[in-house]
C-alpha cells in the first residue's frame, strides 16, 4: 500500500497480527502550493463559522438541524445540515440524507469521519461552539474546503461544487466502487441495546466488524466480575465515606505503598473524579417520612440475600496514567465509572452506568431522571431503562474528559440516598436545578 490507510487490526494471544479492515486514509494536503478548488472567502455573503478541521471536503447547503439529544437522530430530515456537540455511530443512519455535517468536537480518523469520507458528506469538526452559533432551522451553507460556514445560500459555491462532483461520479472506477461498496460500507446494526443485534444479522463486513467490536467491549467491561478476590490491591485515604481498594496496572499510583493518598495518585482521571467528591460535603442519612421509610423497607425485603452481601463490600478502582475503571458501592445502588483521558482525542471516553437505591421506585425513578439530565447537560449519551442508566462520551479533549469526571464525582456525592427525599417531581426539579447551577460551569 502506497497510500495512508485506515486499519482496524487485532492481535490473538500467539502474537500473531490480523488485518480486519482497512480503507483509504484521505488526509489533507500540507504543500504550501496546495490551493482550495475555491475561493478561500466570498464577499458579499456573511460568514457564521470559520474555524475547526476538515474531516471530508466538499460543500453543502440546507437548513440546520441541531441535535439536542442522541434519539432524535431518527426524525433527521432529508437535505439537511447536521450540527451536534460530537460525533456518534448512529450518525450513519443519515448520510445518505445530510447535506453536510458540522460538529463541535471530533477527530479526523474517527469512525464517523472515516464513514462520511465514503459517502462524500461534507463535514467540519473541532469548531468548539457551532452548537452555539448556528440556530435550528437556520439556512447555511458549509464550504468544507475552506472550513466556512456562510448564512443562506451560496449559489457560486454551490455550482463549481456539483461540476466537481459530477465529474468523478461519470467515471467507471466509481460505478465499481459504488457497487462493491454496499457489501461493505453499510452499517445494519447501529444499536447494541436492540434485539436485532445478532450474529445472524449481519449484513456486510461493515456489520461484522461492528459486532466483534461491542463483544469485544463487552468482555472488557466485565472482566471485574472474573476477578477473584485475591487481588493486591491498596485502600484509598481520601476523606470519603467510601471504602475503595485500589488496584494499579501501569503508572497510576507511587509505586510500594500500603495505601493510596490523594498525593500518591498519578491516574489523570482518577484524580479528576477524587477531585470533585473530595470537594463536596456528603450527606448524611437524610430525614424521611412514614411513605418513603416503608418504601425502602419493601424494596429491601424484594432484594435477596446476597444481594443485601454486596451493599457491605468495598468499592474498587482499576487505574494506569490515563485510564479508570471504578465501581462504586453507595448503599442500595451501584455505579461504574470508566474513563480514559489522554493526549489523542479519538481514544478519549467516559462510561457511565448506574443502578438501584434503597427508596421507593417512584422516588428511584426520580433520582434517575435527576442525573440523566446532568449527564445530557454534560454532553452524555444515554440510555434509561427502569432504574438502570447507561451513558457514554467520546472524543473530547483531555482537559474536558478531567472536568466531567469532576462534575461526576461531585454528583456521586450530591445524590448519595437522595432518592430517599424525592417525594414529587418538582423537589426533582429543585434538586437538579440547584446541581447544575452550582457545579456545572456555564460554558
Amino acid at each position: 500500500m502506497k497510500n495512508p490507510q485506515d486499519i482496524e487490526w487485532a492481535i490473538d494471544k500467539n502474537g500473531k497480527i490480523f488485518i480486519l479492515q482497512t480503507r483509504l486514509l484521505r488526509v489533507l494536503e500540507t504543500s504550501l502550493e496546495y490551493k482550495a478548488p475555491l475561493p478561500t472567502r466570498l464577499s458579499g455573503y456573511t460568514v457564521i463559522l470559520d474555524n475547526g478541521s476538515i474531516a471530508c471536503r466538499g460543500v453543502g447547503y440546507g437548513k440546520a438541524f441541531l441535535l439536542k439529544d442522541e434519539e432524535d437522530i431518527a426524525n433527521f430530515p432529508e437535505g439537511y445540515i447536521l450540527v451536534a456537540k460530537h460525533t456518534d455511530p448512529s450518525y450513519v443512519l443519515i448520510m445518505n440524507k445530510a447535506s453536510a455535517i458540522i460538529i463541535d468536537s471530533g477527530c479526523q480518523t474517527e469512525h464517523v469521519s472515516s464513514i462520511a469520507r465514503e459517502y462524500r458528506v461534507p463535514m467540519i469538526i473541532n469548531t468548539e461552539n457551532a452548537t452555539k452559533i448556528i440556530k435550528p432551522e437556520q439556512e447555511i451553507t458549509v464550504d468544507a474546503y475552506n472550513c466556512v460556514v456562510y448564512e443562506g445560500k451560496v449559489k457560486e459555491l454551490l455550482e463549481i461544487s456539483k461540476k466537481s462532483k459530477k465529474d468523478i461520479e461519470e467515471t467507471q472506477i466509481y460505478r465499481i466502487l459504488q457497487n462493491v461498496s454496499k457489501l461493505i460500507i453499510s452499517l445494519n446494526l447501529v444499536d447494541p441495546t436492540s434485539e436485532n443485534f445478532k450474529i445472524e444479522n449481519c449484513q456486510t463486513f461493515h456489520d461484522i466488524t461492528r459486532y466483534c467490536h461491542e463483544m469485544v467491549m463487552y468482555e472488557m467491561f466485565t472482566l471485574w466480575d472474573k476477578y477473584d478476590s485475591e487481588i493486591h490491591a491498596v485502600p484509598l485515604i481520601a476523606g470519603i465515606p467510601i471504602g475503595v481498594l485500589v488496584l494499579d496496572i501501569c503508572d497510576g499510583l507511587k509505586e510500594n505503598i500500603k495505601k493510596a493518598t490523594l498525593d500518591d495518585i498519578f491516574s489523570i482521571p482518577f484524580k479528576a473524579i477524587l477531585k470533585g467528591m473530595t470537594s463536596m460535603k456528603w450527606p448524611d442519612p437524610p430525614p424521611i417520612d412514614t411513605k418513603g421509610f416503608l418504601g425502602m423497607i419493601a424494596n429491601t425485603a424484594t432484594i435477596p440475600e446476597e444481594q443485601l452481601r454486596e451493599t457491605g463490600k468495598k468499592s474498587f478502582c482499576i487505574v494506569t496514567k490515563n485510564y479508570m475503571n471504578f465501581s462504586i458501592r453507595l448503599g442500595y445502588h451501584f455505579s461504574l465509572i470508566e474513563a480514559y483521558a489522554g493526549d489523542k482525542i479519538n481514544d478519549n471516553y467516559i462510561k457511565f452506568f448506574f443502578k438501584g437505591g434503597g427508596a421507593a421506585i417512584d422516588r428511584r425513578l426520580r433520582r434517575v431522571k435527576l442525573i440523566t439530565e446532568i449527564l445530557k447537560k454534560l454532553g452524555f449519551k444515554v440510555v434509561v431503562k427502569e432504574d438502570v442508566i447507561d451513558a457514554i462520551t467520546t472524543k473530547y479533549p483531555s482537559l474536558k474528559i478531567e472536568k466531567n469526571l469532576e462534575v461526576l464525582g461531585k454528583l456521586t456525592a450530591y445524590t448519595k440516598q437522595l432518592d430517599m427525599v424525592l417525594f414529587n417531581d418538582s423537589v426533582a426539579e429543585m434538586f437538579t436545578e440547584d446541581f447544575i447551577r452550582q457545579h456545572i460551569p456555564k460554558e
